[in-house]
């Protein structure tokens, strides 16, 4: 959600009471089940080319506090599906520097992928499976050995 043009603040956690430990039992597992029961059911995803058409459709280009943030991502059908994401932000300047990452999608933990969120992004995250470093980064267009993160 955005207020004023900038990102609303959010927290990651809340609480509720329960009068004893039945009732917050109960409480619990109730919870557990309405969020399994509420998950929504994406009957477009159901094979690899439709979710790959949403990806590329839906990463575009997004404008940040009159900065434009321009990002691009293509998949090459094959042996686990080779990505390339290539993102343009300008600095504090206004030069754009590319950065391009290259992998592939089966070298990807899908139990890793979510969502962080700041005062001006959202941000979709993932990382390899057991933290390999198997995902290629280059900065105006080097290949950077080593990134942290």
């Amino acid at each position: 959600m955005r207020k004023n043009k900038d990102q609303e603040t959010f927290i990651n956690d809340f609480e509720i009471f329960a009068a004893d430990v039945d009732q917050a039992r109960n409480i619990i597992a109730a919870f557990t089940t309405a969020i399994e029961k509420s998950k929504p059911a994406v009957a477009d995803f159901v094979s690899l080319q439709k979710s790959l058409d949403f990806i590329m459709s839906n990463t575009a280009d997004i404008t940040l506090e009159k900065k434009t943030l321009t990002q691009k991502i293509n998949f090459a059908s094959g042996n686990g599906t080779k990505t390339i994401f290539t993102y343009n932000e300008p600095d504090s300047k206004g030069k754009s520097i590319e950065q391009r990452y290259e992998f592939y999608l089966s070298d990807l933990d899908p139990n890793s992928v979510s969502f962080k969120v700041n005062k001006e992004k959202i941000a979709i995250v993932s990382s390899t499976r057991s933290k390999t470093k198997f995902i290629k980064y280059f900065k105006d267009n080097i290949l950077q050995i080593s990134r942290m993160r």
